[in-house]
């Protein structure tokens, strides 16, 4: 999970936040400034219309020069207003973008681990919406505050400078107000943050199911995830209730003061204007001003919710920037020269297991340089663990991994794992094309075709490949959906092939070919190990015994080390697993040679 949320928010953090997306501070202000000028122009047309309205009452004639101020002034309040909303939007769309690039960095860099115990979603969430909250407060919000701060004040002028008594109705007005929206503005931050706390559970529940909506209609679970999201509907549902309820008991209460102060204000203003005490003009010009006043005060509703929802979505951005990341690189560059890897003493439990398990337990193992060594042994016996630790994507909880005499953990991760090839049992594909699959993560000018190309040939990928639509440039989907099992795992080890590794780690890399395409791969790879460090996960009893040492697991222990014969003869359960796969190729050799019988 993230790190303890603080109780103790300080508006500091924002403006930290903000800094680190290095902000155009200079175009802001000049957006705030032409923004302001705006405001108090605006102020001006009631005095204008009060002088039009005198003029006209004394001597009947309308005065043209004021009408063209009064017009002038108009105009430029629009064009400023509109100048300055399109530069804050600049200045906001600069700190949104910078922002979601940090985070978006962030991301890449935290270790595997912080992905074990946080969900997709969650994240996602923090990188798009949550900074989508702040570039509203950026680039609407902060401005419209601070315009109606201005329009309070001009217009607080205008109003003592007509006539101090009247405006006396504003000033206590204005505290009556305030005493509403401080306990609301309270109530709204906790409604903020669990809304955003929910829209993240919501966004979690989405990504799950959609990524594994086979997986859904298989078990024919739809009803179950539609029960499942309508629940977390329906509690964003009952949370904007809570805050639509909160503002529909305080609305009232401000429309009350607002009326009020407008009753009072026409009823002693008309007495004043009856006994002579203020003329049409100024009457005028007083209503005027306190219809621009009355929305500014309206709108500090607004502005102090999106003020809590901002604070609620810096929390979980904060929060996300304060975890501790991978630093690729720091430490010594590594040169691969077939030098020995040694573990000594490793054991390792997962953070998130709660029980506190070892997956590995005292292993000592050296892996010779230049060798293929194959990691044998039932599921759940740490043979993948093993090759995450030596990947680096975790640290052991005990002992240390050597290199050539020396702790890994003193090369950068950047140059150690740049000399690893490594194809997963999931053979992970990114959504794009063919081409941009095999290049991935390669670094420098892009391999010539001719490079990919013979890097599919080894795979045996490019049989497929050239038979699609585009080639190498085929699109293959999300996550390679579009392509088969198998053709997803020759694309994988193509693009291994390509990096042309010095340390080769192989989890169950062909468990989805065929056994003709497991041999043609077989034979690539026996081409592309030699004389390199290769470490293969195999279930298969021809890939083991291709390899140069055999270590079965179990339990997190090595049990068992040495060539085919040695164990089969010493080993009870590693007898048992070749028995299994002499029984496994046997029946696989029979339906095949049956589907041969039936063609001819």
């Amino acid at each position: 999970m993230f790190k303890k949320e603080s109780n103790h928010y300080r508006w500091k953090e924002f403006f930290e936040l903000i800094s680190k997306t290095k902000p155009k501070v200079g175009l802001f202000i000049i957006a705030c400034i032409i923004s302001s000028a705006s405001a108090i122009a605006t102020t001006f047309i009631p005095n204008f219309v009060k002088t039009f309205i005198d003029s006209f009452s004394t001597s009947g004639n309308l005065n043209g020069n004021i009408l063209l101020l009064l017009g002038a002034f108009f105009i430029f309040g629009t064009l400023t207003s509109a100048i300055a909303s399109y530069l804050l939007n600049v200045v906001g769309l600069n700190v949104v973008a910078n922002l979601r690039g940090i985070t978006w960095s962030k991301i890449v860099k935290l270790p595997a681990n912080f992905y074990d115990k946080n969900k997709s979603g969650d994240i996602a969430s923090r990188v798009v919406n949550d900074t989508t909250v702040i570039f509203n407060l950026v680039s609407h919000s902060f401005s419209q505050f601070v315009n109606a701060i201005l329009t309070i004040l001009f217009c607080s002028f205008w109003l003592f400078y007509y006539d101090w008594q009247l405006a006396l109705v504003i000033l206590i007005a204005i505290p009556l107000f305030l005493l509403f929206f401080v306990p609301l503005g309270r109530v709204l931050a906790k409604l903020s943050k669990r809304l955003q706390r929910s829209t993240a559970r919501l966004n979690v529940n989405a990504f799950e199911m959609i990524s594994e909506i086979k997986l859904v209609k298989s078990f024919t679970a739809e009803n179950a995830q539609i029960k499942k999201g309508m629940e977390n509907i329906k509690n964003l549902k009952d949370i904007g209730m809570k805050q639509a309820t909160w503002m529909a008991l305080v609305n009232p209460i401000l429309n009350l003061i607002m009326m009020l102060m407008i009753i009072t204000i026409v009823g002693y203003g008309g007495i004043k204007l009856a006994r002579g005490d203020l003329s049409p003009g100024t009457f005028i010009a007083f209503l005027t001003l306190i219809f621009y006043v009355i929305p500014p005060i309206s709108n500090f509703g607004t502005f102090f919710t999106q003020l809590q929802k901002t604070k609620g979505a810096t929390e979980r951005i904060s929060q996300l920037l304060n975890e501790d990341e991978e630093n690729l690189s720091e430490g010594k560059f590594l040169h691969v020269n077939d030098q020995d890897i040694e573990l000594k003493n490793i054991s390792f439990h997962y953070s998130t297991q709660e029980d506190l398990t070892f997956s590995l337990q005292d292993i000592n193992l050296k892996i010779a340089g230049g060798e293929t060594y194959a990691l044998v042994g039932p599921s759940g016996s740490g043979k993948t663990t093993l090759i995450a630790l030596l990947e680096r994507f975790y640290q052991p909880t005990n002992g240390a991994i050597y290199m050539g005499g020396e702790n890994i953990e003193s090369f950068s991760l950047s140059s150690w794992r740049s000399q690893i090839g490594y194809v997963s049992q999931e053979h992970t594909l990114v959504s794009g094309t063919i081409r941009e699959n095999i290049i991935f993560g390669l670094e420098g000018d892009p391999p010539s075709e001719k490079k990919i190309v013979k890097a599919c040939k080894m795979a045996y990928a490019w049989e497929f490949v050239r038979k699609l639509p585009n080639g190498l440039d085929t699109d293959i989907g999300e996550r390679g959906l579009n392509l088969s099992g198998g053709q997803r795992q020759r694309i994988a080890i193509a693009r291994m092939f390509l990096k042309d590794p010095k340390i080769i780690l192989l989890d169950e890399a062909t468990a989805n070919l065929d056994s003709q395409s497991e041999k043609e791969v077989h034979a690539a790879m026996q081409k592309i190990t030699k004389n390199r460090t290769a470490i293969v996960i195999a279930h298969r009893l021809s890939t083991v015994m291709n390899s140069d040492h055999i270590i079965f697991m179990e339990d997190g222990k090595i049990t068992g080390q040495g060539k085919h014969d040695e164990l089969r003869e010493t080993h009870e359960l590693y007898r048992k697993f070749c028995k299994q796969q002499l029984e496994s190729n046997q029946e696989q050799t029979d339906s095949e040679e049956t589907k041969q019988l039936q063609i001819q």
